[in-house]
């Protein structure tokens, strides 16, 4: 029998692999922090509403921060476990499909669009490049830089992964221009003489932006 050997692979991922074979799908830990959190905002709920003071309705108060706080670090180990997950599954030839698994990446990034790291990009870009995990990652950081060029955004959010990590900055600004290349047009400038007006919806539909853009040789 052949032995092979995954030094990298995490305990907790091989665990997701058992749950996968013997069940088909797999079942995510919540992170203790956040269980924690869930139960002290649970408790301090029900002391207020049966009368609590300004200092237990202030507790409350920082408890629900934190818990927020929480939430968004069990959604990036959530992240960061699927694309281990997926990762080994590819390496050992996991019979899928695993579209439930992108999906649960894509619900947490629409619930919580910022939960997007800089670890998930570099996990993400190891893996072959139409690997569905990592085109999904690329089209969140093309909403992210949606943001940046278009909304209230001062910076772009993943502007160390544009610099200095292989194959991101075009794989990102080829998915940010297919938005432009799926615009709707509400005026066309050439044609009325008016600003050209469209819309683009970001990649993953969450939203997008209204844009009036004029010819520098409508000037003349």
């Amino acid at each position: 029998m052949e032995k092979v050997t995954y030094e990298e692979c995490k305990s907790s991922t091989f665990e997701l692999v058992i749950q996968w074979l013997y069940l088909g799908h797999i079942t995510l830990p919540v992170h203790e922090t956040l269980t924690g959190r869930e139960e002290e905002v649970a408790q301090l709920q029900s002391e207020v509403e049966v009368g609590g003071n300004m200092r237990k309705r202030g507790l409350l108060k920082s408890a629900v921060v934190k818990k927020k706080a929480a939430e968004s670090l069990d959604n990036e180990l959530k992240i960061t476990t699927c694309i281990d997950f997926l990762s080994l599954a590819g390496n050992i030839d996991l019979l899928g499909p695993f579209d439930s698994i992108i999906d649960i990446v894509k619900d947490i990034f629409t619930a919580d669009p910022g939960s997007l790291k800089s670890g998930h990009l570099h996990l993400a870009m190891n893996l072959p490049s139409t690997h569905p995990i990592r085109l999904l990652l690329i089209r969140i950081a093309a909403g992210h830089y949606m943001d940046y060029m278009f909304g209230e955004d001062a910076t772009f959010k993943h502007q160390e992964e544009l610099d200095g990590l292989p194959g991101f900055e075009k794989e990102m600004l080829l998915e940010f221009a297919k938005s432009f290349s799926a615009k709707t047009d509400f005026a066309n400038g050439k044609r009325s003489g008016k600003p050209h007006r469209f819309q683009i919806t970001k990649p993953l539909g969450e939203g997008g932006y209204k844009i009036t853009a004029k010819l520098l040789d409508d000037e003349n």
